[in-house]
C-alpha cells in the first residue's frame, strides 16, 4: 500500500530576496513546541544552525543544520536541491536575542540524491568563514548493531522549524525526545516509494515529532549525531500529516552509511579529519586553512 509522506522543509512566499528574522523574547509556554518539546539550551547544543535558501523565483525556504566543524554544516539534500550556494545564508544564535550569519562558499550535495525515490538525502555546506564563540561541534556516530534484537534508543531531535502550535516566526530552536528504531520491518509501514530503508532510521509514532522547517536538523543519540531529519508520515491516516499527530513517524538519514562520503568532502577541501571506532565518529584535527 502506498502511503503519503512530507519533508520537513518550510517554504515562505515573499516579495524580496532578503529576509529579516529578528529574535525576540519568547512567550511560548513549552507544552507544544517542535512538537511536544521545549526550547533548547544554546550552550548545550552550540552546533545547531538554521539556514535560509533563496530560490530563483524569490521563494524562500528554511531548514536546520548542524556544525560538524568550524567551516562545515551538515543538512538535507532536499533543502539544497536546485539552490545556488550564493543564495544560502547560515545563521547561528549566540544567545536567545543575538545571532550572526555566514555566507556559503561551496555546496556539496550528494551526487546520488533522488528527490523522487528520496535517497541519499544529504548535503554539506562549506562556510566562507567560521562562526565565533562556538564551544564545540557535533560528532557523528551510530551503527546498525546498536539496534540489534529490536533495540531502540532514546534520542533528541532539534530544529528551527514550526511547532505544533506556532509558525515560529522568531526562528527559535526547539527540541523533543524520540524513540528511535532501525530496520525495514519496524520502519517501513508498507511504504513502497522510500528505498532503501537500510540507510534510514525512524522514530516510534508519537505526538513528539519534528515539523516543517526542521529538515536537515540533527538527531542526537548518546551525545552524538546519528541522523539528519528528512521526512514524516502518518502510520494510520495517509491524509493527515499534521505536526503533532500521535501517529506521525519521522524518517532520518542514518549518517553511519555516509561516513566515506562525508570524509571525502572534508578531505578533498584540504581539511584533516580522523575516523575512529566502529560507531563512525568524526573528530576534527585541523579545519581552518585560511
Amino acid at each position: 500500500m502506498q502511503k503519503a509522506f512530507i519533508v520537513f522543509q518550510m517554504v515562505n512566499y515573499i516579495v524580496s530576496t532578503t529576509a529579516t528574522i529578528e529574535p525576540s523574547i519568547s512567550n511560548h509556554d513549552n507544552d507544544g513546541l517542535i512538537s511536544q518539546g521545549k526550547l533548547f539550551d544554546i550552550q548545550e547544543y552550540p552546533f545547531l544552525v538554521f539556514i535560509l535558501f533563496t530560490h530563483s523565483n524569490n521563494i524562500m525556504s528554511k531548514c536546520s543544520g548542524s556544525l560538524i566543524s568550524p567551516l562545515f554544516v551538515l543538512t538535507a539534500a532536499h533543502c539544497t536541491n536546485e539552490v545556488d550556494a550564493n543564495n544560502i545564508i547560515v545563521y547561528h544564535y549566540t544567545n536567545s536575542k543575538f545571532k550572526t550569519r555566514r555566507f556559503v562558499e561551496h555546496l556539496y550535495q550528494h551526487e546520488s540524491y533522488d528527490k523522487i525515490a528520496f535517497t541519499d538525502d544529504i548535503s554539506i555546506l562549506k562556510l566562507e568563514n567560521p562562526f565565533k564563540y562556538i564551544s564545540r561541534y557535533i560528532d557523528l556516530a551510530g551503527h546498525p548493531d546498536e539496534f540489534s534484537n529490536a533495540t531502540s534508543l532514546n534520542c533528541t531531535a532539534i530544529g528551527y522549524g514550526v511547532t505544533d502550535s506556532s509558525e515560529n516566526d522568531n526562528a527559535l530552536g526547539y527540541m523533543t525526545s524520540l524513540t528511535i528504531m532501525y530496520g525495514y520491518e519496524v520502519c517501513s509501514d508498507d511504504i513502497q516509494n522510500i528505498d532503501p530503508w537500510s540507510k534510514l532510521i525512524c522514530s516510534k509514532p508519537s505526538s513528539h515529532s519534528v515539523c516543517p522547517g526542521d529538515s536537515g536538523g540533527p538527531l542526537i543519540c548518546n551525545g552524538k549525531q546519528y541522523g539528519v531529519a528528512g521526512f514524516m508520515y502518518n502510520t494510520d491516516d495517509v491524509n493527515n500529516v499534521t505536526c503533532g499527530n500521535p501517529h506521525i513517524r519521522c524518517g532520518y538519514l542514518f549518517v553511519h552509511f555516509y561516513s566515506d562520503w562525508i570524509s571525502n568532502v572534508l578531505i578533498n577541501t584540504g581539511n584533516l579529519i580522523k575516523l575512529h571506532n566502529k560507531l563512525f565518529n568524526i573528530s576534527v584535527l585541523l579545519i581552518i586553512n585560511n
